[in-house]
């Protein structure tokens, strides 16, 4: 589907014939995807129903410009189109038509295919929370508890809803009635509330308290007894994070104690709005967390190391659209189609959460 290199008007909108080329019988659909007057058409296809025999080719190369594309920006592009599997391969605008430009067309098509193969290698995956049936015999934080398994894996070998690992197991629960039983772990645990604010006892009886508002998060040290419940009357989820080991075995060796002041616990809790971000490290890797703010129309790259994105608040864009508590591993940027606020969990730890992350070192940094 071309509308030619000229500077013709392009008056045809692929709005008013997407679903008539998908009638067509040929499987592969070449378009005009990257061009100032085709760009902005990434969206008609989230509304556009694509049989799943076809095939998309949305231009990633501009061919009316010596401009270099680079294969960061052919990546960003392809991921606005990757809906499905298999469903979407590179292509040009449009024929390079200038012979004068042949060493620029072939650098192009270098890049363009460098920036499809680093999307097909990224493990870009989604949860969404409207997927996320409450399951109590898959609580990772509290025992008994509802509990959906978003990453990572347990000693039960329940399958998550995103595969893979980045050294960590996440989850999110939901503390019915008077909350979660104390308890402590062998490593350190990370709890976020996502819809509500959550209280927070620990010492050794729970006897110190602390209140967390929806959106930040609160670091429990190893060894440390700690519980926590929701403090408004309608059921709130909480995000657990738990690197290393996973527990559930039932031959774990008892944890030990370790005391926790009243003082102790302020060091605890960083708010969404802190202007900070959290950095954990020990030997065997770290993690860091971090709140990503986008205005309406904004869009923020991500780089390609291990992050997994929890949107909070808004609307955000990544090749899908993205709502409250929906998750994302590894997006290549995110564009915010509402005022939004998106959780950032950086990991460098090892896949295989063969190790412990009991001896860990905390920092709070400017974001």
């Amino acid at each position: 589907v071309c509308w030619g290199n000229s500077p013709a008007p392009h008056d045809v909108a692929l709005a008013d014939i997407a679903a008539l080329v998908l009638s067509a019988k040929p499987r592969f659909i070449s378009f005009e995807a990257c061009n100032p007057g085709h760009a902005h058409e990434h969206e008609v296809w989230k509304t556009v129903k694509v049989p799943a025999d076809k095939v998309l080719m949305p231009g990633v190369l501009d061919t009316t410009t010596a401009h270099v594309e680079h294969h960061r920006l052919v990546t960003q592009r392809l991921q606005a189109y990757a809906m499905s599997g298999d469903c979407v391969m590179a292509c040009t605008d449009c024929g390079f038509a200038d012979p004068k430009l042949k060493d620029v067309a072939y650098s192009k098509m270098a890049s363009m295919a460098k920036g499809a193969a680093a999307l097909a290698a990224e493990p870009y995956a989604v949860a969404r929370c409207k997927d996320m049936a409450l399951d109590v015999a898959l609580s990772a934080a509290s025992p008994g508890e509802p509990s959906t398994m978003v990453l990572g894996r347990l000693a039960n070998l329940r399958e998550p809803m995103i595969p893979g690992s980045y050294g960590y197991t996440m989850n999110y629960t939901t503390a019915l009635g008077k909350g979660s039983a104390l308890q402590r772990r062998s490593n350190v645990a990370i709890f976020v509330p996502l819809d509500g604010p959550y209280e927070f006892a620990y010492g050794s009886k729970g006897q110190h308290k602390v209140t967390l508002r929806a959106g930040g998060l609160i670091v429990v040290p190893a060894g440390v007894n700690h519980s926590y419940k929701s403090t408004q009357e309608n059921q709130s989820r909480i995000l657990a994070i738990l690197p290393g080991r996973p527990s559930g075995t039932g031959d774990e060796p008892e944890v030990p104690f370790k005391e926790a002041t009243a003082e102790d616990g302020k060091g605890y809790v960083l708010a969404h709005d802190s202007s900070c971000r959290y950095l954990m490290s020990s030997c065997d890797g770290s993690l860091e967390f971090s709140w990503l703010r986008l205005a309406r129309g904004k869009i923020q790259e991500l780089p390609s190391s291990e992050t997994v994105a929890v949107v909070l608040k808004g609307v955000v864009c990544c090749g899908e659209r993205l709502g409250p508590l929906d998750v994302v591993k590894q997006p290549a940027f995110l564009s915010a189609a509402q005022d939004s606020l998106v959780l950032l969990i950086k990991s460098s730890l090892p896949h295989d959460m063969d190790f412990n992350f009991d001896q860990v070192q905390c920092e709070k940094l400017p974001a």
